[in-house]
């Protein structure tokens, strides 16, 4: 009731025709025709979290091999293996033998440009996140050579492309 008082009389300067006053909830409907004050009720308290009953302890149940009568023979035909059993198809490189040396040209220059740039911003005064990129640079750089290694021409050259953005993105902020 007290909110309800303080509400109507308020500040003089802000006096307007509609006021908004939270109080208790009212034990009878306010009659509807003030019109100048609305009651709004105090929202509910939370509702506290459920708590999930403890789950059920598991019953360990024993399997018991299969029963064998000696009296009983079982006949085991071999399996017959299927007719048209091919081997399966030779994966075939990326490309010619030539097409092949262009992209291991271009990933090699690319790993050589990363690394003096790599090593260019380590003399520079980076910041945590800064040195966490180029560290992680590092990181796909020498993934980058071994998938190379390894003859994976294409993951070589997404590794590589990963380690240029973020020294790139190292680059720009400092």
């Amino acid at each position: 009731m007290a909110l309800a008082v303080i509400g109507c009389a308020g500040c003089p300067k802000r006096q307007s025709t509609v006021r908004l006053a939270y109080v208790p909830a009212p034990p009878a409907p306010s009659p509807a025709g003030q019109g100048r004050v609305w009651v709004i009720q105090q929202p509910a308290p939370p509702q506290p979290a459920v708590s999930h009953p403890a789950p059920k302890p598991v019953r360990k149940v024993e399997v018991k091999p299969p029963v064998t009568h000696p009296h009983v023979v079982h006949k085991t035909e071999p399996e017959a293996a299927p007719a048209d059993t091919e081997p399966a198809p030779q994966l075939e490189p990326l490309g010619s033998e030539q097409q092949q040396n262009r992209m291991r040209y271009r990933i090699q220059g690319l790993q050589r440009g990363i690394e003096r740039r790599i090593d260019s911003l380590i003399q520079r005064r980076l910041s945590d996140v800064d040195r966490k990129a180029v560290s992680d640079a590092r990181v796909f750089l020498s993934q980058s050579r071994e998938a190379m290694e390894a003859g994976d021409l294409t993951e070589s050259l997404n590794l590589a492309e990963k380690a240029d953005l973020l020294v790139s993105a190292v680059e720009k902020r400092t």
